[in-house]
């Protein structure tokens, strides 16, 4: 499966860190969507940082957020933003580039978004990974709903850019370049029942 070497090269190296300088960090190499080494009702809080997005079975790992956490606990749930980040498949995100070979972002005019309710898997590569990464669509609605058949309500929804900070340190090409779109969502999430 596309995308396996990838997360077993995670762990590996989370082992490794815990080898070479302990913290007490016990590591599970599994799925989210099922993980019966750990208890019912035994965390206070979850995040869950740009995960969901990848998983196949995102309904069975909102379900396993909700088993394994307290009444009352919070999930903090990141992804990207669904209706910004749709398939590449089928003509869904692109940058519209003036000139169309441009690999300038201050020429990039827009931003396309297309097929939004078309929910798919597609691949993607980033970063100096050899294998391609697994990725779904799915509608923020498909998301809402999922986290409400689970018992969660959502407390806070953000839309994360730059910050202050981010604005004063980085070059302002990149600052303007990232303010164009929300390129991720954060759900803040309540167990309930």
């Amino acid at each position: 499966m596309v995308g396996v070497e990838n997360s077993w090269r995670f762990y590996e190296m989370a082992l490794e860190y815990e080898r070479k300088e302990p913290l007490g960090i016990i590591y599970h190499y599994g799925t989210i969507s099922l993980m019966p080494y750990l208890q019912d009702e035994s965390f206070d809080a979850i995040v869950s940082n740009y995960v969901l997005m990848d998983c196949r079975d995102y309904k069975g790992s909102v379900k396993e957020f909700a088993r394994v956490l307290k009444h009352g606990g919070i999930a903090v749930v990141v992804i990207s933003h669904p209706c910004f980040n749709t398939t590449p498949v089928f003509g869904g995100h692109r940058w519209i580039k003036t000139p169309l070979d441009t690999q300038r972002r201050e020429e990039r005019t827009g931003w396309v978004v297309d097929n939004y309710f078309l929910r798919c898997c597609f691949e993607e590569s980033w970063g100096n990974f050899k294998t391609p990464f697994i990725s779904f669509h799915r509608t923020l609605t498909d998301y809402y709903q999922t986290f409400r058949e689970n018992g969660f309500s959502v407390t806070n929804l953000e839309e994360p850019s730059v910050s202050e900070l981010g604005m004063q340190k980085l070059p302002a090409h990149l600052v303007k370049y990232m303010l164009r779109i929300p390129w991720s969502i954060a759900f803040q999430l309540r167990k309930e029942n």
